[in-house]
């Protein structure tokens, strides 16, 4: 189930939508997380069995959670919803080992935490702008380092 490099120190498993416009922003997180010598696994890959089995297995595996919380519909000018999928996912992973960390990297427009969760959302996060990932990235290698 692990991917990336064999020389990974640690697995991730990346919560993320799965919307075309989405994409190449999901690909350049999962760049950012194996620069780090982290293992990514998400919900891709297709398999033959239930979604919710299939995601619960894989997050089983994982060290480390990453959230990636991207815009999906807008509630009001300038505020948006994002995937209850992810969310969820992220429930699912701090029930089974609360200890795990966590890193939650927020769209410019997601309210925290009124859209990222409320019992597990008051947890540390990232906030990025999908056009300009320079200070995003420097923020996730640096919680990286410390956790």
């Amino acid at each position: 189930m692990r991917s990336s490099t064999a020389t990974a120190e640690r697995v991730a498993f990346l919560g993320h939508s799965f919307s075309p416009d989405d994409r190449a922003l999901v690909i350049a997180v999962k760049r950012m997380l194996r620069r780090e010598r982290i293992a990514v696994i998400t919900g891709e890959r297709p398999e033959a069995r239930g979604v919710a089995e299939k995601i619960r297995t894989r997050i089983d595996v994982a060290d480390l959670f990453v959230a990636l919380l991207t815009r999906r519909y807008m509630i009001e000018p300038g505020r948006y919803t994002t995937s209850p999928w992810v969310i969820e996912e992220k429930g699912y992973f701090l029930g089974r080992g609360p200890s795990r960390p966590v890193l939650l990297l927020v769209e410019d427009g997601i309210k925290v935490p009124d859209e990222t969760g409320g019992i597990a959302g008051d947890l540390e996060y990232i906030r990025f702008d999908r056009f300009d990932l320079d200070v995003a990235r420097q923020a996730l290698h640096e919680a990286l380092i410390q956790g």
